[in-house]
């Protein structure tokens, strides 16, 4: 259970600074309506952005070994929300590697000079054309954080209190992706889903700091499980 643990706080943190912006220049996504001086900007800070795209590759495989983690010692690998749980967080890799993707593309054009798919790529990740932020609200995220509370309802490890969290903070997301189909680029809808991965952020590291607390107690539950 530490490795579980261990996994969802160094996700978290890593999320976290990554979706801070501290790496990025701030004039970055300012300067998406001019392609020289966007590929300018990024080929004087590409280590900083690469890095930045480092962060959201390992912080998201880290925070799915968290998830589907908590799958497994809840026994509930064979069971549908499991299941569910399971094949989201393949979703939700899938579409931060690929902006991982992008993100590296665009700083691999901006050094070969490359400035219109530099500017198309960054099109993609930031500024009013991001499309990912969508793509995570649309389904993956609160399909995720929904099925794997339901999952801990059924947990004899984890107290019930984090499955009825997950599945609120599960019910904020399906509301964000919601109203972004009717106010699309709205900032409020930007803001609303900022709140919305921060409870996420704060509920994973609550429930990694108790897991790492009452270890202990808990480990000959996760024992018989894993023998089972």
């Amino acid at each position: 259970m530490i490795p579980i643990a261990i996994t969802g706080i160094l996700g978290q943190c890593f999320l976290s600074i990554y979706f801070s912006g501290v790496l990025v220049p701030e004039n970055l996504i300012t300067a998406l309506a001019s392609p020289t001086q966007l590929s300018d900007i990024v080929t004087k800070h590409q280590s900083a952005i690469l890095m930045d795209a480092w962060l959201m590759g390992i912080g998201s495989f880290l925070s799915v070994t968290f998830y589907v983690g908590l799958v497994y010692i809840s026994g509930a690998i064979l069971r549908f929300a499991g299941l569910l749980t399971i094949i989201a967080t393949t979703a939700v890799l899938a579409v931060a590697l690929v902006d991982v993707t992008f993100m590296v593309e665009a700083t691999n054009a901006a050094i070969l000079g490359h400035t219109d798919t530099t500017k198309v790529a960054f099109d993609f990740v930031g500024g009013g054309g991001e499309a990912f932020d969508y793509t995570f609200i649309f389904g993956p995220a609160p399909v995720l954080i929904t099925s794997l509370g339901i999952v801990l309802l059924r947990s004899d490890i984890i107290p019930r209190f984090f499955g009825y969290a997950a599945i609120t903070v599960g019910v904020l997301f399906f509301i964000a992706g919601l109203l972004s189909i009717f106010f699309p680029r709205a900032s409020e809808i930007t803001i609303a889903f900022e709140i919305v991965q921060m409870c996420r952020g704060i509920w994973v590291l609550t429930l990694s700091i108790f897991i790492l607390i009452f270890r202990k107690g808990n480990r000959q539950i996760a024992d018989s499980i894993s023998t089972d």
